[in-house]
């Protein structure tokens, strides 16, 4: 879409891409996304926005999701989680490979490859 946009120079596209990677992707809220204002904001100064710790931001609100999650409710074979869970994840599977077996996959798959391809089976698109 930004591509296409004729309108837009391409300060404004950068500026766009990078609100869509950090709101969309490393801070997701929820399914149907929305830019905080404070982001909005921030994205003015460019250089600022970049130099923002939003991997520290990201790992907080992470952490402080699941924090706020019952026993129970992690116990459940789906769970809600705000924030760049797909990192937890991964780090998940590396260190506890039986856990991919509770989720139909292997364990001690041989490659990278075959790895990242079995982690796409957890669905992270549920948010």
């Amino acid at each position: 879409m930004l591509r296409r946009s004729k309108n837009l120079s391409s300060e404004m596209k950068v500026k766009y891409a990078c609100l869509l990677i950090v709101d969309g992707l490393l801070c997701r809220k929820s399914a149907g996304m929305k830019i905080p204002k404070d982001h909005a904001e921030m994205i003015r100064d460019l250089d600022y926005f970049l130099s923002f710790p939003w991997g520290w931001h990201c790992f907080e609100m992470t952490v402080r999701c699941i924090k706020s999650r019952t026993t129970t409710q992690l116990a459940q074979p789906t769970v809600v989680v705000q924030g760049f869970i797909h990192a937890v994840q991964l780090v998940l599977l590396k260190a506890v490979p039986a856990a991919l077996m509770t989720m139909g996959g292997e364990s001690g798959s041989e490659s990278e490859e075959e790895e990242c391809a079995t982690a796409s089976t957890l669905k992270l698109d549920k948010l």
